[in-house]
């Protein structure tokens, strides 16, 4: 199905079309798929698999020479979807994804990997995009959505009024200041604040002391006494009510409910504009001042909403949530952080306020009228109907950002009372409403506060751990991705928040990944002055570099790591992955893709510039020679505290370079992961079955590969290869017509079953450079299969150690094969 979109402004709906049944068991439904008019992909639905549950969901859009990415947030209770379907896969198959960059459009699909490590790829459109007289795009859909929006109305109204731009995290620097600013002036009219209070007397006593230290400018206070049977509480009503004139009480003799009480305190409200109070609520210094100034200075506003711990969009760590105090923390030195937000940029409109803390303007309840009590009985969902009523009246509800303010939640209402409430609630907001549902669901997709929420905790954690870590890495997978999880997780155990900097997707740009207790937010195309600026607020303790491999600019790098070193006084540890910081060629393979054996400089400086393993840099201001790029590294390397490497045989390598490092320490990786798993027994046959483990490429041993699997085929050997992992492009075509079998994706979980089921009686590690460490050949080792490797690095110096390895000199084609089966014989005769 083509379209053509000739207006961006103007919303266009296309019609379902379902395609054939989706493969693989999966079955999926886009509610929302979105551009907007900041060429973002923004995405929301459900998917699930029939018997296997869903481990994580990627959003691609495949535009040629690059691929953007972004992981889909899953996991959202979807009762509709499973009332359908009676699948308890159903019930929390929710998914959504935004801000993915679509401005050079390409093929959208969703990565679906489940819970036993397959993946499957699950096209959802393609976009074209051209240039005329305007913009336009045509539009293929293969996957049933009802809606495609380019104009982007629903979201642009938080992209339009968002305190941050996504692309990176000085904005959000610029909204959370490093000071708190000064008090906020007194309110230029008194308000009135209204507090229903029945039962709940566990509550009262913080609510009360809080309400009355904490509210300075002029108000009323109505407070309603609920048809309360307990004595104790009416007593304390009526004597807050004889010590304070500004204290209105309202007695009710019976209770039928909070939206009755709220209609019944409203007839003897003085003028003004309105709070409205839960009784499970602390509030802190100030308070007020910060939730009534919003409607104040902006007439169109309807409502304001603090920040809180309980309060669905407006929650904190975790939106739509229900979370404990962050960090076990008051509601003062949490709000103390808070304060530091700018509200000019920071209160943007959402759906609706909420009703625990809720500013009212008194003009907007003069239009769209007051609570309904007929609907909304004993409570629930009416102040998100009152939000709405006042909306169709022209105005707005806001999000207070530079206020805090504690939630018990749910205090006073019994479970199975509150769930009925509920329920009639939304039923009565859905049919006044219709689209209120998929605005809430558009905004937690959408999550404009995720910044500064994630920049707040950061600073808190912060603030409390007297530490931030910062992990410099490369975006790749592998070892070092592993190495870098594992600290990141060990940092997590001890409450150290720390940075995680990726490459950004272009240029100078660089990715900055947050991480702290209950937070974990990426700030993609930032910049390093944004990190030294995080920096500068916190007491930094340490810099991991990693693996500086892979990134545009590897000597500027060099530079800007040093540069920070020395201006925030960090201490720093340089992970050995590779050999990126000996030569550029990170697997140390020269121009005849050999393993180079570190020769006289003179002789690097001859294969640099016409080797295929390097990727020239693209700065200009150091010469790219073998000297200036180890003169950067050497720097970098002689300032660490440690050098840590992870086998003796990198910790020589890189002494023959720099022989002068004297803080290289060998600390093997521990897996504990791989620890007490059931060993294999080889399969008891004469014939080879050789399994390889691991994605294919030069430096592990593709052409080595291509020689053993036609050797095996030319030679008329029995025995079989067994390739588990993707293949390189110019692997791929030669192995197939080798007759090798592939399987192209395995993980941890399954590749024992997959090595049962294949018959593999031996393992070989192709790798033609002298790997750091061998993840792979710990996991063979720790299922007890043989082992066969070249003697280089690593692997060779782990598998002396193991009664069940091999070591073998380099060979290929015929000779290795001889030499495999003739390992293979004799321990099939031991």
């Amino acid at each position: 199905m083509d379209r053509v979109l000739k207006n961006r402004k103007m919303p266009r709906k296309i019609a379902p079309r379902i395609p054939d049944p989706l493969a693989h068991g999966i079955k999926l439904y886009v509610d929302h798929l979105e551009v907007s008019r900041r060429d973002r992909l923004n995405i929301r639905g459900w998917l699930f698999h029939e018997k296997i549950p869903v481990a994580s969901i990627m959003l691609e859009i495949d535009a040629g020479d690059r691929t953007h990415r972004r992981p889909c947030r899953i996991g959202a209770e979807r009762m509709d979807v499973f009332e359908t379907w009676g699948n308890p896969h159903a019930v929390h198959c929710g998914f959504s994804a935004t801000k993915l960059p679509s401005a050079e459009g390409g093929a959208v699909r969703l990565v679906v990997t489940l819970t036993d490590g397959n993946e499957i790829a699950v096209p959802l459109a393609t976009l074209r995009w051209h240039e005329a007289e305007g913009e336009w795009r045509d539009v293929e859909i293969y996957v049933n959505s009802p809606q495609f929006d380019f104009a982007g109305a629903t979201f642009d109204q938080y992209f339009e009024r968002r305190f941050v731009v996504e692309e990176g995290l000085g904005a959000t620097l610029s909204v959370v200041r490093s000071s708190a600013p000064s008090l906020p002036p007194p309110l230029p009219e008194p308000v009135v604040i209204m507090v229903s209070v029945y039962r709940g007397a566990q509550y009262l006593p913080a609510f009360f002391q809080s309400l009355l230290t904490h509210t300075r400018s002029p108000h009323h206070l109505v407070l309603i006494d609920n048809g309360n049977t307990d004595g104790a509480i009416s007593a304390y009503l009526r004597a807050l009510a004889a010590a304070h004139d500004h204290v209105i009480l309202v007695r009710i003799p019976v209770n039928n409910g909070y939206v009755s009480a709220m209609c019944e305190g409203i007839k003897h409200a003085p003028p003004g504009h309105l709070v409205t109070l839960n009784t499970d609520i602390v509030l802190p210094d100030y308070w007020l001042e910060r939730l009534m100034w919003p409607i104040f200075l902006n007439p169109a506003v309807a409502s304001t909403t603090p920040f809180t711990n309980a309060g669905t969009v407006c929650s904190f760590p975790t939106i739509g949530e229900d979370n404990p105090l962050y960090l076990g923390f008051g509601v003062e030195r949490i709000d103390r952080m808070f304060r530091r937000v700018l509200p000019e940029e920071a209160n943007i409109p959402i759906p609706s306020g909420v009703g625990f803390c809720m500013g009212m303007n008194r003009r907007a309840v003069e239009k769209a009228g007051w609570f309904d009590e007929a609907a909304f009985g004993r409570g629930y969902g009416e102040e998100n109907d009152w939000c709405l009523r006042a909306e169709a009246f022209g105005y707005h509800n806001v999000h207070v950002a530079n206020l805090f303010v504690y939630h018990k939640h749910g205090g006073i209402y019994l479970s199975e009372e509150k769930k009925a409430l509920m329920a009639n609630s939304l039923g009565v907001i859905n049919e006044r409403f219709p689209a209120y549902h998929n605005r809430v669901m558009d905004f937690l997709a959408l999550d404009p506060f995720a910044p500064v929420r994630a920049c707040v905790a950061f600073l808190i954690a912060a603030e409390r751990a007297a530490a931030v870590d910062v992990i410099i890495d490369h975006a790749l997978g592998g070892g070092s991705k592993i190495t870098r999880e594992e600290i990141s997780a060990r940092l997590a155990e001890e409450g150290v928040p720390h940075i995680i900097v990726l490459p950004g997707a272009e240029g100078d740009a660089i990715t900055l990944h947050l991480r702290a207790p209950g937070i974990s937010h990426v700030f993609p195309d930032s910049a390093w002055d944004d990190l030294d600026a995080l920096l500068a607020r916190v007491r930094g303790r340490r810099l991991v570099v990693n693996n500086l491999g892979h990134w545009e600019e590897p000597l500027r790098l060099a530079a800007r790591i040093d540069m920070l070193l020395t201006l925030r006084g960090l201490a720093l540890d340089i992970m050995i992955h590779d050999f990126f910081l000996l030569c550029p060629s990170i697997n140390l393979l020269d121009d005849h893709d050999r393993f180079c054996h570190l020769p006289a400089p003179e002789v690097c400086a001859d294969c640099l510039p016409r080797n295929a393993n390097i990727r020239p840099p693209a700065e200009t201001a150091v010469p790219f020679t073998i000297a200036a790029w180890r003169g950067a590294m050497g720097n970098l390397l002689a300032r660490a505290d440690r050098v840590l490497c992870f086998s003796r045989s990198s910790a020589a390598l890189v002494r023959r370079v720099f022989p002068a490092l004297d803080n290289i320490i060998v600390s093997p990786h521990f897996l504990a992961h791989f620890l007490g798993a059931e060993p294999i027994v080889a399969a008891a046959s004469p014939d080879l079955t050789l399994g390889v483990l691991g994605n294919l490429n030069v430096a592990k041993g593709s052409r080595i590969i291509r020689g053993l699997a036609a050797a095996i085929r030319r030679g008329g050997s029995r025995a079989r290869l067994v390739l588990f992992g993707a293949l390189a492009p110019e692997t791929d075509p030669e192995l197939k017509t080798e007759g090798v079998t592939s399987i192209p994706a395995y993980n941890h979980a399954n590749i024992r079953a997959l090595l049962i089921e294949a018959g593999v009686n031996m393992i070989f590690l192709p790798s033609i450079w002298p790997e750091t460490f061998s993840f792979v050949a710990e996991e063979v080792m720790a299922l007890g299969l043989p082992l066969a490797t070249f003697d280089l690095g690593a692997p060779a110096e782990r598998i002396r150690y193991y009664a069940n390895g091999a070591i073998l000199p380099f060979c290929e084609g015929k000779s290795l094969l001889n030499m495999l089966e003739r390992v293979h014989a004799a321990r099939a005769h031991a």
